[in-house]
């Protein structure tokens, strides 16, 4: 097994995030959605555009067993044939009440694909 030589800029580097996301990884949400959202792409092995559309669908039409794991839709829990009418409460309740952060969240994948592809590039800066 050859030895990588690591460079002082990845300590660096990683230390700031480290320092910035917080003990846990949770202060800074949306560059931590990002880098999932960018780990998951390099994993795919999809051309962007088809990932993007397959994470927007995913998005808005959740599994059910992520549906069944929210407590607000707990009435699906052994129920899969109630999936449909979680998604219509679902997407009745974000038009409703957050149609600007549901707007965001279904249009990351476009709008911070810049952001995506930076994180992309330190990951294989890092040989991770």
């Amino acid at each position: 097994m050859e030895k990588a030589e690591i460079r002082a800029d990845f300590f660096r580097s990683a230390t700031e995030k480290m320092l910035r996301d917080g003990i846990f990884g949770q202060e800074n949400s949306e560059e931590n959605q990002v880098a999932a959202v960018t780990k998951a792409l390099r994993r795919a092995a999809l051309p962007y555009p088809l990932f993007a559309a397959r994470l927007t669908v995913q998005r808005l039409f959740p599994s059910y067993r992520d549906m069944r794991e929210i407590p607000w839709y707990a009435f699906v829990d052994g129920r899969p044939w109630l999936l449909p009418a979680a998604w219509v409460y679902r997407f009745g309740y974000v038009l409703r009440h957050k149609s600007a952060r549901g707007r965001a969240v279904l249009t990351q994948p476009l709008t911070e694909k810049k952001q995506m592809e930076q994180r992309g590039r330190a990951l294989s800066e890092w040989g991770l």
